[in-house]
């Protein structure tokens, strides 16, 4: 910007706020009005001003000039025109329309500006609507030049060494060289891969929303990606390619700034610091997409273009089985192989033809290769239309013929094979009933290979230090740890041990006081010196196990796999510790975990389920008996919301001769417990209420369950849509759906229900209505519907609906996993952990320094509403916990036994039909509800019964007059009815 015009700035600034103060803009500072100023700007800059030296003759130059003032008083002209607006709109209408989303592209100011902003949230105030533009049910990979920033030298020093590493089997073959070249080609922008359904996609997703490039897009927050399918067919007689012109309308967000909590694990590249992605949030609008109109000529610009991709993975034969196995298991990205085009999948026409010439070009390099390596087996992995992951993707709109790529590649692959490529055809294999490798390298699984990649091609260094008492520098060190990783990541003071503590347990390990036993404090630095995250761990040496108390990596080192290379070097201290000890390999590793079911949605950090789903990737698996973390201390409370896990370890006694042990003996479990505690101050833990209790509850074999398999059960899988509003065409599938299993019509606005506003203090609705359409997996058919609202104090479904069968046992658990998983992510904080998620953020403010001034502020609110909460609820007599189950009416006694089986329980009270209960998560013991918790859940469930029998709440209460709980009724032994 030319000198004169920036000098002016500070004038023009002040007469803008002046102006707009005058006008009445509705705003509560002059800091939110020049944000709104700024905003503007940013997404309409003012024109550039000529240059003389530019122009051969002044004629030239005063013409570009007189264009230029033209333009720059129109612009003006814009500008006043919109902050008028926006004076006279209230705060929650402010709308800046742009036409594509290509502006804030243009160059690294919106980024600035996020950076510069040091609020609480770090989003536009204004609501940006992009008229035109192309949403796709796809997530768009970091790209390599992303990564770096533009910077070659990294990327072409690591094709060098990739292509002669040490122990590859294709080392510096034409294989190893094409496959490098074409996966870091494949790379360099990044291409898009289909969004599932599959444990990868659980949790918050967000389609791609672009202009002319799947490079040149945003990420589009919305409340469920089956917002997609209320654009099919509204336009071209349905004639719709993988991108549908659409025009969205939301609040421009940063990326970074939303963390990984409740985002999916395949998708939480849009939270990591290093992507900066702008995400468009349209999640809490109504309206905020639709199908965008205009012009015949723009509405026949059927033009998004993006890689069409298909993927193999590069393997020998199995001397053992003749089956094909990749020769880099651990590095999965060596053995990728992906052809791919450039396509515009907008237009059906043109994807139809760019899926044949990708066929035909993949099939001629894939002969070329395997006729050079003649033990080389290619095995189809994945495609831009296929997941490879055993799910598939129901998101991938229909685009006729709806033949996948690698369908026509086999097609092609057949008439080749007639032609003389035989040998090396037998060795191209396609997908076969089960996805390949457990869908170790399906689309779902590529962010992480991808990730891999990198950390594989950046090649920091770590470094790993353990702490010891004697060392003042360890103990400053250790403080640094506590204040910074350790009491943000545990805000909870039941769960979280002292510092002091942690001191005196130091220096009892330097005294001698845990003889064979280890105590181990391990903090994990960068290149740098800078602090990543820390463990702390024992080895226990009477049950030759390890135990994992705390892993914690900071919130802005996350996403980069620093958790499992901190694992890992946990790992390999307790087997040295076994080694020392008892000269002979570890049995066991155990590790306490956070239950996702019972554990409280963080305001701030890690969602609780992705978390537990990475434990389950390193190994570990659930013991499912009622663990129960004992008091830390005389003024703690013991800790419910935590299960035990076990990794068992090659070599050790559980593991020999055994290809996947599937319980522990509870003496073993018993021990591991008993060690523990005797580490944690209890001198006689066999006389302690906790260790009791669990172990009268332990089996005699303590069963070990995967915890994927406890988070979303495969048994009777079912895919589940969401119905996401009136022009959804799932909705009419619900209709058919009801009036079919029931035998009665219902009003639509009985049957779905608009979302509710979020308040902005909890992050949630006060009750949030789910209607779902039921499938199989395996097929397209709607099987069945389910209605569910989770309310403040419960969760309450109001139907499960199965036309054509009864659902048994194994088909309701993993439907009640997906239920629960969905309230807990919808439930309301009590109050007690907004006090906890408040004082947490005052104090992360606190430590910022001045940059911290608006989130103590924020943490303030939060923690001021916490207390008032906990005192409404007091008053209420409710024990303020929240919503921690929930409940379903049951009028046909048929069906009440596959739900006892599936873990509902039937409450003793007087009701007008079988009222059933469930808490979230594992339950090992009948149920019991505080009286008035239950009352005020009734009168819950009752203001939202539209279209059901409502619970009559003043014969409830006078049935439990005098009562202080709720129970439930024993279950039936088998042969009773």
């Amino acid at each position: 910007m030319p000198r004169e015009e920036r000098a002016f700035l500070p004038w023009q600034a002040f007469v803008t706020l002046l102006w707009l103060i005058l006008r009445g803009l509705q705003v509560r500072s002059l800091h939110k009005a020049a944000r709104l100023r700024i905003e503007i700007e940013l997404l309409d800059r003012p024109p550039q001003r000529p240059t003389e030296l530019n122009f051969d003759n002044k004629k030239g130059y005063q013409d570009a000039k007189r264009e230029w003032r033209t333009e720059k008083k129109n612009w003006k002209d814009r500008v006043r025109k919109r902050m008028s607006a926006i004076a006279k709109e209230e705060e929650k209408d402010r709308t800046i329309d742009i036409e594509t989303c290509s502006v804030l592209f243009r160059d690294n100011n919106i980024a600035r500006y996020f950076n510069a902003y040091r609020g609480a949230e770090k989003s536009f105030l204004s609501k940006v609507t992009i008229n035109s533009g192309f949403v796709a049910p796809l997530h768009l990979l970091t790209g390599v030049l992303a990564f770096y920033e533009q910077h070659w030298q990294p990327i072409v020093n690591a094709y060098g060494q990739s292509i002669s590493h040490a122990g590859d089997d294709f080392r510096e073959t034409q294989a190893r060289k094409m496959q490098l070249f074409i996966f870091d080609c494949w790379l360099l922008w990044g291409p898009s891969i289909p969004i599932c359904i599959c444990p990868q996609w659980q949790g918050e997703v967000a389609l791609q929303y672009g202009y002319g490039d799947e490079d040149n897009s945003l990420a589009l927050r919305c409340s469920t990606p089956d917002v997609i399918r209320t654009l099919v067919g509204q336009t071209n007689g349905g004639n719709d390619g993988l991108a549908l012109r659409a025009r969205v309308s939301g609040i421009l967000k940063w990326g970074p700034d939303l963390g990984t909590a409740g985002i999916c694990p395949a998708q939480e590249a849009i939270g990591q610091r290093s992507d900066e992605r702008l995400v468009l949030d349209i999640a809490s609008g109504a309206g905020g997409i639709r199908r965008a109109g205009g012009t015949l000529e723009q509405v026949n610009a059927q033009y998004y273009s993006a890689y069409l991709w298909i993927a193999f993975v590069m393997c020998k034969a199995d001397p053992a089985t003749h089956q094909p196995k990749p020769r880099n298991p651990k590095n999965k990205w060596r053995d990728l192989i992906p052809f791919f085009i450039h396509a515009n999948i907008a237009d059906p026409v043109a994807y139809e033809f760019h899926a044949r010439q990708l066929a035909r070009e993949a099939l001629e390099a894939a002969i070329q290769l395997l006729e050079g390596e003649h033990d080389l087996i290619l095995r189809f992995a994945c495609a831009t239309d296929e997941t490879g992951c055993g799910h598939d993707s129901p998101y991938v709109l229909p685009v006729p013929p709806t033949e996948k790529i690698s369908a026509k590649m086999k097609r092609f692959a057949d008439e080749e094979r007639r032609q003389g490529h035989g040998s090396a055809l037998r060795r191209l294999e396609f997908a076969s009933v089960e996805p390949y490798e457990h869908g170790d390298y399906a689309s779902c699984a590529l962010p992480q290979i991808v990730k891999s990649f990198y950390e594989d091609m950046e090649a920091r260094g770590l470094e790993f230090r353990e702490l010891r008492y004697t060392r003042k520098s360890d103990l400053d060190l250790l403080r640094t740890f506590y204040d910074e990783c350790f009491e943000p990541e545990f805000p909870d003071e039941n769960e979280r041990e002292s510092y002091e503590e942690i001191e005196n347990y130091l220096r009892l390990k330097e005294f001698g006081w845990y003889e064979k036993n280890n105590y181990h404090v391990i903090l994990m630095f960068d290149k740098d010196d800078e602090l990543l995250g820390g463990a702390i761990a024992d080895y226990l040496n009477e049950p030759n196990a390890g135990m994992i108390e705390y892993i914690v990596v900071k919130p802005e080192h996350r996403q980069a796999g620093w958790g499992s290379r901190l694992l890992e070097k946990v790992e390999r201290v307790l087997h040295d510790d076994a080694d020392k000890s008892r000269n002979r390999p570890l049995d066991w590793i155990a590790a306490e975990i956070d239950d996702p079911f019972v554990t409280p949605r963080p305001l701030q950090g890690i969602d609780p389920f992705l978390v537990a789903r990475k434990w389950g990737k390193w190994g570990y698996r659930l013991l499912d008996f009622p663990y129960r973390q004992p008091a830390l201390d005389d003024d703690k409370e013991p800790v419910d919301t935590l299960f035990l896990s076990a990794k068992l370890c090659p070599g050790g006694r559980f593991t020999r001769g055994k290809s996947n042990e599937r319980a522990l003996p509870k003496l073993d479990v018993e021990g591991l417990v008993d060690a523990y505690l005797r580490l944690a101050m209890r001198e006689t833990p066999q006389t302690h209420e906790d260790f009791m209790m669990m172990c009268e509850s332990m089996p005699d074999e303590v069963p070990l369950v995967d915890l994927e398999e406890y988070l979303d059960p495969k048994e009777g899988l079912l895919h589940t849509k969401e119905v996401v509003g009136v022009e959804d065409p799932e909705l009419d599938c619900a209709v058919a759906m009801y009036r079919k299993a029931f035998g009665e019509t219902i009003d639509i606005t009985d049957l779905w229900s608009a979302p509710e506003p979020v308040d902005v203090l909890t992050d949630c609705a006060v009750r949030r209505h789910h209607l779902w359409t039921i499938r199989n997996a395996d097929g397209p058919q709607c099987e069945g519907v389910a209605s569910f609202v989770t309310l403040p104090s419960a969760g309450f479904v109001r139907y499960i609906g199965f036309p054509d069968r009864s659902p048994d046992a194994h088909t309701l658990r993993g439907l009640i996993a997906r239920i629960e998983e969905r309230m807990v992510r919808d439930g309301v904080r009590s109050g007690e952990q907004m006090k906890r998620d408040g004082e947490q953020m005052m104090r992360h403010g606190e430590r910022k320094g001045r940059s911290g001034k608006e989130m103590k502020k924020r943490g303030k609110e939060i923690r001021d509403a916490g207390e008032q909460k906990a005192k409404d609820d007091q008053k209420k007599g409710l024990d303020g916990k929240g919503a921690r189950g929930w409940y379903l009416e049951c009028a046909d006694v048929t069906r009440r036994g596959p739900l006892l089986e599936a873990g509902l329980w039937e409450l003793d009270i007087e009701y007008p039909q079988h009222l059933m209960y469930k808490p979230f998560g594992r339950v090992y013991e009948p149920p019991t509800i505080n009286a008035e918790t239950f009352l005020q859940a009734v009168r819950e469930i009752s203001d939202s019964a539209s279209g059901t029998l409502k619970p009559d709440v003043t014969k409830l209460e006078k049935c439990l007059r005098g009562h202080s709980e709720v129970k439930a009724k024993p279950k039936p032994t088998k042969g009773e009815s």
